[in-house]
C-alpha cells in the first residue's frame, strides 16, 4: 500500500513539473509582412499564442522598432528579437517556443509619387516668384525627378520659399513631401528659366550659372550632392536601409551631409562604397 502511494505521487510531482516546465508562449516569425505606420510591434510580424491572456496582449503590441517610409524593406532577425524580448518582459528562454522564420522582411504599404506631380509644383513655385516681381517668362523642369516610393495615404507637397533666390537661367526649386502630417523628406527640382524683366523690377535679370570647381582627386565620387544614396542603420531588432538625399559629394570614407527621410533632418554619414552610406559615429 505504501509503494502504491509514493508511486501515485511520484506521478503526481511528475506531472506537477512538467506543467510547470511548460512554455508560457509560442511565437512564429513571419517569413514577410507588410506595415500601414513606422512603427512596428511584435504582433504585427509574427503569429502568437498563449494561454495567458494579459501575456497575449502584452507580446502583441510590443513594440520592436521602426521601418522607413520610402519602400525601403527592414529585417527583424530572430536571434536579435529573442534578446529584445527577454529584456522587454523578462520571459526566460524556456518560456517560449520558436517557430517559423530565422528573419521577416517587413516593408511599409506604400505608393509611388511621380516626378511630374513634383516638377509641377516646382515650376509653379517659380512662376509665381516671377509674377509678383512683374517678370514675365517661361518656365519649365530641365528634367523630371524619378519617381519615388511614398507611404500610401494623403500626401502634401510643398515648393521652399524663393524668397532670397535670385533668379538665374537654371536653378533648383526644393519641394517637401508631406504624407498625413509627416514629413518625409525634400526633393531638389532643376528648372530653366527664360525671362525678360520689366522696367519696374526691384531684382536684376536673369543670369548664367557660375561654376565653380575645386581641385581634382584622383579617386571618384561614391556619392554626389543632389543625388541619392542607400543609408544603413538599425532601430532596435529592426536593421534599416533608406534612401537619403546627398547634400555634399564624397569618396569612400569621407563622411557627408544628408538629409534622412521622416524627419527631415541633416545628419552625417560615412560613405562605403557607390551610393553607400552608414550612420557615422
Amino acid at each position: 500500500m505504501k509503494i502504491r502511494s509514493s508511486f501515485a505521487a511520484a506521478v503526481v510531482a511528475l506531472g506537477f513539473s512538467c506543467a510547470l516546465a511548460a512554455p508560457r508562449a509560442s511565437i512564429e516569425l513571419l517569413p514577410e509582412a507588410e506595415v500601414s505606420s513606422d512603427a512596428v510591434s511584435l504582433g504585427q510580424v509574427a503569429r502568437l499564442h498563449s494561454p495567458e491572456l494579459a501575456l497575449m496582449r502584452q507580446l502583441v503590441d510590443l513594440p520592436i522598432g521602426r521601418v522607413p517610409g520610402d519602400g525601403q524593406p527592414a529585417y527583424v532577425r530572430r536571434e536579435l528579437l529573442a534578446g529584445w524580448l527577454r529584456r522587454a518582459t523578462g520571459l526566460l528562454e524556456a518560456d517560449v517556443v520558436w517557430l517559423g522564420s530565422e528573419s521577416a522582411r517587413v516593408t511599409r504599404a506604400t505608393r509611388q509619387l511621380k516626378g511630374a506631380e513634383l516638377a509641377v509644383v516646382a515650376t509653379q513655385a517659380l512662376r509665381d516668384y516671377m509674377a509678383l516681381r512683374g517678370i514675365a517668362g517661361q518656365v519649365r523642369a530641365a528634367r523630371w525627378p524619378r519617381d519615388l516610393p511614398i507611404p500610401a495615404g494623403e500626401v502634401q507637397l510643398r515648393a521652399r520659399s524663393l524668397e532670397d533666390a535670385a533668379l538665374r537661367q537654371r536653378m533648383l526649386v526644393w519641394v517637401d513631401i508631406w504624407s498625413e502630417g509627416a514629413f518625409l523628406g525634400t526633393v531638389p527640382v532643376p528648372v530653366e528659366v527664360e525671362a525678360a524683366v520689366s522696367p519696374g523690377a526691384m531684382d536684376s535679370g536673369v543670369s548664367a550659372v557660375a561654376t565653380r570647381r575645386g581641385p581634382t582627386r584622383s579617386s571618384p565620387l561614391s556619392v554626389e550632392r543632389g543625388g541619392w544614396a542607400t543609408l544603413r542603420s538599425s532601430d532596435g531588432v529592426v536593421s534599416l536601409e533608406s534612401k537619403v538625399a546627398v547634400l555634399q559629394d564624397g569618396r569612400v570614407g569621407d563622411q557627408v551631409r544628408v538629409r534622412a527621410p521622416g524627419g527631415g533632418a541633416i545628419v552625417f554619414a560615412r560613405v562605403t562604397g557607390p551610393g553607400q552610406l552608414e550612420l557615422a559615429p
